[in-house]
């Protein structure tokens, strides 16, 4: 069979397309070299409100900045999948060295 296009977002639900600047929530560590980063789209939402807050103390524990691409922030001109490139190049622009990147079905179990 024929393959099909992979279906895009909205634009309501997406970030322009061309390589705009993302709409990422981001906080900021001490850390300067490395970050972590997630994307999410609406069918992940259930999974980020609880993988998100553990990112976020994963993050502080570390004093690692995290970026947060969510609905809004994803680019509409490829499949959500594709975003992962985009935080992380956002978190690189950023001047981050290292970007570990995380799945929205991600939590984790050890701070340490």
């Amino acid at each position: 069979g024929e393959a099909s296009s992979p279906k895009l977002r909205p634009t309501a639900q997406c970030a322009p397309a061309g390589g705009g600047q993302s709409r990422a929530d981001v906080v900021v560590g001490t850390h300067s070299s490395l970050a972590l980063a997630t994307a999410y789209d609406k069918a992940f939402e259930p999974f980020a409100r609880v993988s998100v807050p553990n990112k976020r103390a994963y993050a502080a524990y570390h004093g690692l900045s995290l970026f947060i691409l969510g609905p809004g922030a994803l680019a509409c001109d490829r499949p959500a999948s594709w975003s992962k490139i985009l935080a992380a190049r956002t978190a690189l622009d950023a001047g981050h060295e290292w970007v570990l990147w995380t799945d929205s079905d991600v939590v984790f179990t050890n701070m340490n």
